[in-house]
């Protein structure tokens, strides 16, 4: 797969779903198109297969291989380049794209359109124990048992809410593990609540069912309206345990359940990754269902910035199976712009796309609904819960600079340090909003961390270069 130009029509970052669609139905129209994604296979997160050295797991047949294999059929008979192992660091207006691969040598291209299909991220609320060794997330998890065949451990309990406890569980289960568990937030109303908008994706539904029967059928308790109260390590096993919520006023029950474990995974749904839009200033706004922020994008998943979409899951959360949908719609509207297509053209196209798009997206709008914890849950974070990991902040920190005058989150974080780590506040952010939320009333006003470039570790070898020290261009120093 070559990629060795430096300009083009339209770049496409992220290769799942959306981001393949959108490669190739750009490209089917004549424009000349790269994607660039941080993994070594196509597929994103969703359809991760294990690495190539795994010949003998290559060989057998999984949902995960089967489309990849088709992913790389339409980018090669299209004649996409492809950029694999290559992480985008930074995104000038223009557009001009940073990346560094896996030798950490930075690159770049440049574009006239850019879609952006990053998908989202993992968000988990924290619990005391949150941060001990053998507690993962449920996205990690998928990614081990997916890519490499690994179980998380002997005896696992899954925990959170969302459509992902059931995949991990089920995962767990058919490889030949033990689930000890399932903590889950919602209740069995919540879930049957959802099956009308189901019927509206059969091979979902079905596929759904399947990961329920071999839970069933494993005799895995399931906790319903339950919520994690403390993690605790003793010896090799983690003490779990869990209180039950009334669902009515959302309070816990005074009685509390103590499970075994040795590891645990948890995860409270996805957050849209929206941070290369609103590192170049794209408007976002907060949307008050899913309880997070998403982009302002029109009808075809352009930005409120000309000739910069968004699709998939970052551009709202709805599924692998409409992200792909959005993808298509997008690389049409950005082959118009480029007028590779006439509008006629395009209108009977996108009109088909949309009926599809609007049935999928019943059933990936009534999954996110599952994926959205209540308000409720940061009562599980207790005064001395690590909120921000990267640089060990607890709770208490963030409520004395509430205290003292922190409202919005930006403060919060000059103060504090929260969201100045590695992961530069993905993690800790959503729970934060909610802490000084409770304080100031709702979550716009709490705001979004600033987002800057580099938007993922560099190192400063690869970002300068080589030089002497006699190079160095003295500046003469500045009036006070």
């Amino acid at each position: 797969m070559n990629n060795k130009n430096k300009e083009y029509d339209i770049i496409v970052i992220g290769a799942g779903p959306s981001g393949i669609a959108s490669a190739v139905s750009s490209a089917s129209n004549g424009a000349k198109v790269l994607i660039i994604d941080l993994n070594s296979n196509l597929g994103g997160q969703v359809y991760k297969t294990p690495p190539e050295t795994y010949k003998k797991i290559k060989k057998n047949s999984s949902k995960e291989i089967r489309m990849q294999k088709s992913f790389k059929k339409l980018i090669d008979e299209n004649g996409i380049d492809v950029a694999l192992k290559h992480t985008v660091w930074q995104v000038n207006h223009g557009f001009k794209i940073y990346a560094f691969n896996n030798n950490n040598q930075n690159v770049f291209w440049e574009c006239k359109t850019l879609i952006i299909a990053t998908g989202t991220y993992e968000r988990i609320i924290p619990f005391p124990g949150w941060t001990l060794p053998g507690v993962i997330g449920l996205a990690a998890s998928t990614t081990l048992l997916k890519s490499h065949r690994v179980l998380p451990g002997n005896n696992t309990v899954v925990a959170g809410c969302g459509p992902l406890l059931a995949v991990v569980a089920s995962g767990i289960i058919k490889a030949g593990g033990k689930v000890g568990a399932i903590i889950d937030l919602k209740s069995p109303f919540d879930w049957l609540s959802s099956i009308r908008p189901m019927l509206s994706n059969p091979s979902s539904l079905f596929e759904g069912i399947g990961w329920l029967k071999n839970i069933i059928f494993s005799g895995t308790p399931i906790y319903f309206n339950s919520v994690i109260k403390e993690v605790n390590k003793k010896e090799n096993e983690l003490e779990i345990s869990i209180t039950k919520i009334n669902p009515r006023n959302n309070r816990k029950y005074d009685n509390k359940i103590k499970l075994k474990a040795d590891s645990l995974c948890v995860g409270h749904g996805l957050i849209p990754s929206i941070d290369i839009l609103k590192s170049l200033g794209a408007e976002i706004f907060f949307e008050s269902e899913s309880l997070t922020w998403l982009p302002k994008i029109n009808k075809y998943f352009q930005s409120s910035i000309e000739n910069l979409y968004i699709v998939g899951d970052g551009s709202g959360i709805t599924g692998a199976i409409p992200a792909y949908e959005k993808g298509l719609i997008a690389g049409h509207a950005a082959s118009l712009d480029l007028e590779y297509i006439n509008s006629e053209k395009f209108i009977i196209i996108t009109n088909k796309i949309f009926v599809k798009l609007k049935k999928f997206e019943n059933f990936g709008k009534s999954m996110a609904k599952l994926m959205t914890p209540s308000s409720f849950i940061i009562n599980s974070i207790t005064k001395e819960t690590i909120v921000c990991r990267c640089e060990d902040i607890k709770r208490a920190e963030i409520e004395e600079a509430i205290k003292i005058g922190a409202k919005e989150i930006n403060q919060l974080k000059s103060w504090t340090r929260c969201g100045m780590g590695p992961c530069q506040g993905r993690t800790c952010e959503d729970s934060i909003s909610r802490i000084i939320s409770e304080h100031v009333g709702d979550r716009k006003s709490v705001g979004m961390f600033t987002r800057r470039f580099p938007i993922q570790p560099i190192s400063m070898n690869s970002v300068v270069g080589q030089f002497k020290y006699e190079d160095i261009i003295n500046v003469e120093e500045g009036p006070l």
